[in-house]
């Protein structure tokens, strides 16, 4: 996010010769105010000015503020305010008056987020909990059933129809194990250990396996010379599967088209800027519905009829692990984008 994004454009203006009296009401309510000589802005006038400077005309109490370009990081903008000790400056974009940046609305934004961010953590770590004692339960209870199976498979007179049942009872008992299987991910995916992993060739084989023999076309657009990252293999490799199998099951019949690629790329949000390696999954399908989108991480969302809302609890929970992100954006008709951001350490 950009200082010009929050900048306020709507103030109150005064103008370089009115004076101090005239103002200081409003100034009680507004904080501040723009000095504007016509179109031409001239300064920002604060309350502690005139309790500082108590001189008859406006333009006598405007003191030098640093200006802040409109392209500027909060980050950035922030370390400025600190450094002049100003509540209020004024942000220009391309050398014209843009509006006024807040201190007070740029730290609650980065508190905020810092707070979502730790919540969000938390919330990973309790399902990781749940997850895991829910795995260990279930794996013996299927493990169990799949053992009478086989006994009543062996039986010398069982009829047809019953091997029919079990036959069905088998597939029901194995799509379990593949719901065991992500619960299994999920709850171990903090605990395994990382080694550095050309990502290109990873992505490309994993998904390769999963779309085999499914109609799809798969695309790759990976940037020369992407440095080896640390990936934790398994549970990434389950973020993957997990992407690609969702891309297929919202694209329907075919043509079908998944667009993968890779790049580096810096940010400067202030809570989480840095270098990262930027990994997009774009597919052509129905897209998500608006209503859903700022739900589809969170447990046991689905839109997917059959669908178990693990898929992708699982695929934020691995990338939180690697101190990653991961965002969507999708429009219905039009297809899904999943974006995974990726320390860059190299």
């Amino acid at each position: 996010m950009k200082i010009g994004d929050l900048a306020t454009t709507s103030f109150e203006s005064v103008s370089p010769h009115d004076s101090v009296a005239s103002v200081e009401s409003r100034l009680l309510a507004e904080k501040h105010l723009v000095v504007m000589d016509g179109d031409r802005f001239v300064g920002l006038l604060t309350l502690s000015d005139t309790m500082e400077r108590p001189h008859t005309l406006v333009v006598d109490c405007l003191t030098d503020r640093p200006q802040l370009d409109a392209a500027a990081d909060l980050r950035s903008a922030l370390e400025v305010m600190e450094q002049q000790s100003a509540h209020f400056l004024p942000v220009f974009r391309e050398e014209r008056f843009h509006g006024v940046a807040s201190y007070k609305v740029i730290s609650d934004i980065l508190d905020r987020r810092v707070q979502e961010h730790k919540v969000r953590l938390e919330h990973y770590e309790a399902l990781r909990t749940f997850a895991g004692g829910v795995a260990h339960d279930v794996n013996n209870l299927v493990m169990m059933m799949m053992n009478i199976f086989e006994v009543s498979r062996s039986h010398p007179e069982i009829p047809p129809e019953v091997v029919t049942h079990i036959t069905r009872a088998e597939d029901l008992v194995a799509r379990a194990q593949r719901l065991v299987s992500e619960l299994s991910v999920l709850a171990r995916s903090g605990e395994v250990s990382k080694e550095p992993t050309a990502l290109e060739p990873f992505v490309r084989e994993h998904a390769q396996l999963l779309a085999e023999g499914q109609d799809v076309e798969l695309s790759f657009a990976f940037e020369d010379g992407l440095p080896a990252i640390e990936l934790a293999r398994e549970p990434f490799a389950q973020v993957i599967s997990n992407l690609v199998f969702n891309a297929i099951q919202a694209m329907g019949e075919p043509p079908r088209c998944i667009e993968i690629s890779g790049r580096r790329v810096t940010l400067d949000d202030p809570t989480v800027g840095g270098r990262y390696i930027e990994l997009s999954l774009r597919d052509t399908g129905r897209g998500i519905d608006e209503d859903l989108l700022p739900e589809v991480f969170e447990p046991y969302v689905t839109a997917r009829p059959g669908g178990t809302g693990l898929g992708l609890a699982i695929v934020a929970a691995v990338v939180a692990d690697h101190g990653g992100q991961v965002s969507v954006t999708s429009r219905e008709g039009e297809g899904t984008t999943f974006t995974i951001l990726l320390p860059d350490s190299a």
